[in-house]
């Protein structure tokens, strides 16, 4: 797991550039220096060789947005946000974890890369939950530790979008459909419980982030829900798999699992997960499933 930045440079008289990177780390306290590894094959590389200043915004947990627009590679990003100069002029960005302007200390070449070392001449840190970067994709600690630590006081239902392939199982009473879910009723973290209740009917998931909270204003509870995924098909007499394809058709046991069904088969098919948190589904959308280009 690594923390996920922008890193950004401007040249006088040329535009300001910038691209996404998890090649960050801390190099000397005495003087500060830090490092970034902008890649020969980026298409600002020119500025990034022969700069004298850089910054980096190190992206706070609700930036996941911010990071796909630069780790993309067309367009004038900077007219699509709003940005500030540094003293040297390079673009940093408000509300991240972190800000760092850089004066370049040294450059190493470095096969592909390039490892720029720069020495912190100003910093801010604003105390927020940094953005995270795994083999999932974006992440958030932050919010996946509110998603598991519910009061004891609330009623809590943990539930499972548990995926086979190309498949994901669900649950029918009636014609009601719903992901394998279990009141926990905040006795247990979220994750133990549904892992417990899914191990008892004889299903080994492999358990993903949390893809859902949202509070229900109707039963007066609190949902949650992971993406997990297991190696082979559920026993049979618990529930059925059903094609991803065909949840967008299905009648479900709530509109909010009904909203969230639909929406993890469009995400499915764009490859890009979402972390959703808020009451009823109608919240904001944390980027969780998607690479860095570097």
């Amino acid at each position: 797991m690594t923390g996920v930045t922008v890193v950004t440079a401007r040249v006088d008289g040329e535009a300001p550039v910038g691209f996404t990177a998890n090649s960050f780390a801390s190099v000397s306290l005495q003087p500060p220096l830090l490092l970034v590894c902008p890649a020969k094959v980026l298409s600002s590389y020119a500025i990034f060789e022969r700069c004298e200043h850089f910054a980096v915004t190190v992206l706070a947990e609700d930036q996941g947005a911010l990071a796909n627009l630069f780790a993309s590679g067309s367009g004038n990003r900077f007219s699509e946000i709003e940005w500030q100069p540094d003293a040297s002029g390079c673009p940093i960005f408000a509300g991240a974890a972190a800000t760092f302007s850089m004066r370049v200390h040294e450059r190493v070449d470095a096969g592909d890369h390039l490892i720029m070392i720069g020495e912190v001449e100003a910093y801010e840190c604003t105390g927020k939950a940094g953005l995270g970067y795994s083999n999932e994709g974006f992440f958030s600690l932050g919010l996946e530790r509110r998603a598991a630590d519910v009061p004891r006081s609330s009623d809590v239902t943990v539930g499972a979008i548990v995926a086979f392939e190309d498949k994901v199982l669900l649950l029918r009473t009636g014609d009601k459909w719903y992901p394998p879910q279990v009141e926990s009723a905040g006795r247990r973290g979220s994750l133990t419980a549904i892992r417990y209740y899914l191990a008892a009917a004889g299903i080994e998931a492999d358990f993903g982030p949390v893809y859902t909270v949202f509070d229900s204003q109707s039963d007066a509870a609190v949902f949650t829900y992971y993406r997990a995924s297991v190696e082979s098909p559920p026993p049979a007499a618990f529930g059925e798999l059903v094609p991803v394809d065909d949840l967008t058709s299905l009648n479900y046991r709530s509109d909010a699992i009904g909203d969230m069904m639909r929406r993890y088969a469009v995400e499915y098919r764009q490859g890009v997960f979402r972390l959703h948190v808020d009451e009823e589904l109608q919240g904001d959308a944390h980027l969780i499933g998607e690479d860095i280009t570097l």
